[in-house]
């Protein structure tokens, strides 16, 4: 037992160390001060790994496999998501204004609710996920009166918790901003309230139901969190590579938790959507056609 804990004690300083040097090099931090860091703590963890190394056969061996099997999770949940966020793709929401005001407008499309929320990866004002418009205009067109996109940008303060409004379109498409320290729990759901709150208090939205024989009695507009998964087109095949991690990453996601939940969202007005992985693809030309009865005449 004891060369176990011992074993598992150093290849935890030596994960430690691997990780912060990662998180110095996005940070920027200049390489040579990286390198010095490197040196100083791998030779000194280095020498408490090799000093620990004969009490491999002793228990040893099973806090190596435990580790592997941990790196192996941290691989695949690294680089799938890293894969799939290589398939995201931003628009220019100016292009879209006129479409999502008479989508807005339009009677003939059945309301799908009165406040619509989504979720964007957008950090740029000016921008919006393809997915997002692929939702709204493509998949099934989903009038509401006013569109609300959610924006969360956890940040290294650990305390900071701020939001910021932008009315893209006014009455129509309003962005959020929430600006969220890394120690702070994002209970989005509770802070959307708080930002509808204040926004009514200053009269810059009207949150009362849109339905008259609702409205003349002062009930709160319906709100629908839209939260969209993209999945693997069945017509798009991965490298072998690629494909392998994208398998794996789909089982440990069954088990890891759910974006609505890491989010803090009321799942009863939840909807979880799938859409393609890439939407924009042009799909290869395989068929070649061959009328028999054009022949024939």
């Amino acid at each position: 037992m004891e060369a176990a804990y011992g074993l598992s004690i150093t290849i935890t300083m030596l994960m430690t160390t691997s990780l912060l040097s990662i998180y110095l090099f996005y940070k920027k931090i200049p390489i040579y001060v990286i390198i010095v860091f490197l040196l100083v703590y791998l030779s000194i963890e280095g020498s408490f790994l090799i000093a620990n190394l004969n009490k491999f056969m002793h228990g040893g061996w099973f806090t190596l496999l435990l580790g592997g099997f941990l790196f192996m999770i941290m691989y695949v949940w690294f680089n799938g998501r890293r894969i799939k966020n290589s398939f995201i793709e931003f628009l220019r929401i100016e292009n879209y204004v006129d479409v999502i005001k008479d989508l807005s407008q339009d009677q003939t499309v059945a309301k799908y609710a009165t406040n619509l929320v989504f979720l964007t990866k957008a950090n740029k004002v000016t921008d919006v996920e393809s997915k997002i418009i692929y939702s709204i205009l493509n998949k099934h067109p989903k009038r509401a009166d006013l569109y609300w996109m959610l924006h969360v940008d956890i940040l290294d303060e650990p305390h900071v918790l701020e939001y910021q409004i932008t009315h893209i379109i006014p009455g129509t498409l309003i962005k959020v901003d929430f600006k969220i320290g890394f120690k702070v729990q994002p209970r989005v759901n509770l802070f959307f309230r708080q930002v509808l709150d204040e926004l009514s208090h200053n009269q810059e939205i009207d949150i009362l139901s849109r339905y008259e024989s609702l409205r003349k009695h002062y009930i709160s507009a319906d709100f629908r969190f839209v939260v969209i998964d993209r999945i693997q087109n069945y017509d798009f095949d991965f490298p072998p590579r690629e494909q392998f991690v994208m398998d794996l990453y789909a089982v440990f996601k069954r088990f890891g938790i759910t974006e609505v939940r890491a989010l803090g969202l009321d799942t009863s007005n939840v909807t979880v959507e799938t859409v393609p992985l890439y939407v924009d693809r042009e799909i290869p030309i395989l068929l070649s056609r061959n009328d028999l009865t054009k022949r024939m005449g």
